[in-house]
């Protein structure tokens, strides 16, 4: 009887410390890479590639000029709304160092 009131004892513990861990955010992650890209008709698209804490998938991401020179490769970072960060036409990249195109 003892066996089986520790057992339960013991089962029930871990089901409640599992059920209260803390869930991290999973739309967070590392920034990998930063770079400039342009158009066919020279617009500017500033690009974070970010790895995700959760999966450890990178994407790369879209953001307007200030949130792009805020943001640092090292630096965690996280994002929303990524549908709307895509660039409608097709793009060429360019290398970016401290945050200056770097010329080949």
């Amino acid at each position: 009887m003892k066996k089986i009131f520790l057992s339960l004892a013991i089962a029930t513990s871990i089901l409640l410390i599992t059920s209260c861990e803390k869930k991290t955010p999973c739309n967070c992650g590392t920034i990998t890479n930063d770079n400039i890209e342009f158009d066919s008709n020279n617009n500017i698209f500033y690009t974070l590639t970010i790895t995700n804490d959760c999966s450890g998938n990178s994407g790369k991401y879209y953001f307007d000029y200030g949130v792009w020179l805020n943001a640092n490769v090292g630096e965690n970072f996280c994002i929303t709304n990524v549908s709307s960060w895509m660039p409608l036409n097709e793009t060429t990249i360019q290398r970016v160092e401290n945050k200056h195109i770097l010329v080949d």
